[in-house]
């Protein structure tokens, strides 16, 4: 780790970066956009509540941009945290509105995740079973995956739900 990582606080210029960066080679990599199956637009907002609390100070460890990028590119391909499936599901149907909580039991980092409808696609492009659509920007993801906020549990926690 930096030393400067450890003073300064994560910019929304990186959040973009790591958005850009997972919808490029994770949510909606070229040749499954063709295909129009398990693509998604990924959301990680830079105001407000997630980027407050992405950067608060922790008592034991804070959260790296590094662990947000790879919970998030492990809750897409990696069948063991239990949401590529509900993702993959929620990305072909038509207006969802659900959330998925993506948790790594390693570093006790969980990201809740609202999929919801692309609010650029025409309904009446939107197709069963296909996960695109067609808007006047061209081909997109027919939802969205919306980062809610970020947290890290307390390694003391024995819990469920």
């Amino acid at each position: 780790m930096r030393l400067s990582e450890l003073f300064e606080d994560i910019s929304p210029l990186e959040i973009k970066r790591i958005e850009n960066s997972l919808d490029r080679f994770v949510y909606q990599p070229r040749e499954k956009m063709r295909r129009g199956k398990d693509v998604l637009d990924l959301v990680l907002p830079t105001r407000g509540h997630f980027m407050d609390r992405l950067n608060q100070r922790a008592k034991e460890q804070d959260i790296t941009t590094q662990e947000i990028s790879d919970l998030l590119s492990r809750a897409k391909t990696d069948p063991s945290l239990g949401a590529s499936k509900k993702l993959e599901k929620l990305s072909t149907q038509n207006d969802p509105e659900y959330t998925v909580k993506v948790e790594d039991p390693d570093t006790n980092l969980t990201i809740p995740l609202i999929v919801v409808p692309n609010n650029f696609c025409d309904p009446d492009t939107k197709i069963d079973g296909l996960s695109v659509c067609r808007t006047d920007r061209g081909i997109e993801p027919k939802n969205k995956a919306i980062a809610k906020t970020v947290f890290r549990r307390d390694s003391n926690y024995k819990g469920g739900d």
